[in-house]
């Protein structure tokens, strides 16, 4: 016996990544037996991406379609009624999976804060991911864009979630509603980059912590080590230097070309496991 939903699965065809708005449905999950009798579910439907026929992801009867078009066209026009100065705005739009993931990052250029030496500009950020394989509910994120990086992007430290899960009760609302509160929480983190850019690390704390992030991969050790040091040329040996080591890794350190469709959920699980060191004793500790 095979599980199938009710529509023919075939294999997707490439699509642009910046095409987040493609047709998607929500259609009844089935199984077909050897015999070819057919029994549908009602306790379980698909997201088929209708352009493709991929299967998305498998949910529960309660789970309620949340659609890119629907939840990206709401912060659009939240955006445009919040505080937010959208001078110079620009958008980058990324999906993974074939569409299970979508991302769309916000850069706003007219709020950019100085960090240490005075050609370090750091730029807001707001990330907005949805999903349609359960692997996250609808969120917004908040980071920086660091300009003084001669490979492009670097993402910041995410200092605000907010999320709502694809059930009967979504309130879309209720995530809009946090876009003017970005600003302070932004300035806040802002103060404390500030800090670690006036606090020098030794290389035994280097050594240290970057062990303790690598876990055994001595690529991946050695990889932050020497981003360290060339970071450290430009803004000094510190706590900043160190950070913005680890974010550049998040960014730039390469992706297997077999997982070249799923990059942008690996660069978001590089600044998960960023943020997680953030709060552990070990980088504590440095920024006491």
């Amino acid at each position: 016996m095979s599980i199938l939903n009710a529509t023919q699965v075939q294999k997707p065809s490439v699509t642009k990544a910046d095409d987040l708005l493609f047709p998607v449905e929500l259609v009844p999950v089935g199984a077909i037996f050897d015999d070819g009798n057919y029994t549908r579910s009602n306790n379980y439907q698909a997201v088929v991406r209708t352009d493709t026929n991929e299967v998305l992801g498998i949910h529960g009867k309660g789970y309620n379609l949340l659609s890119n078009a629907e939840a990206f066209d709401a912060f659009d026009e939240a955006l445009h009624e919040s505080q937010l100065d959208l001078s110079g705005m620009t958008v980058k739009n990324e999906i993974a999976n074939y569409g299970a993931k979508s991302f769309r990052t916000y850069t706003f250029p007219a709020h950019t804060v100085q960090v240490g030496r005075s050609d370090d500009e750091t730029q807001l950020k707001l990330q907005i991911i949805n999903s349609y394989d359960g692997s996250t509910s609808f969120s917004s994120r908040v980071g920086g864009f660091r300009l003084l990086c001669s490979n492009g992007m670097v993402i910041g430290k995410t200092f605000m979630h907010a999320s709502i899960r694809h059930t009967k009760s979504l309130d879309i609302k209720s995530v809009i509603s946090k876009l003017d509160e970005t600003i302070n929480v932004y300035l806040e983190n802002a103060n404390q980059w500030q800090q670690w850019s006036n606090q020098r690390i030794s290389l035994y704390d280097l050594e240290a912590v970057v062990k303790h992030f690598a876990e055994g991969n001595e690529k991946l050790e050695q990889s932050l080590i020497e981003n360290y040091h060339q970071e450290a040329q430009e803004i000094g040996q510190n706590l900043w230097a160190l950070f913005n080591s680890f974010t550049h890794w998040t960014t730039h350190f390469p992706v297997r070309e077999a997982s070249q469709h799923n990059a942008a959920s690996i660069r978001l699980n590089r600044e998960l496991r960023v943020q997680r060191l953030l709060e552990s004793n070990e980088w504590k500790r440095l920024a006491a």
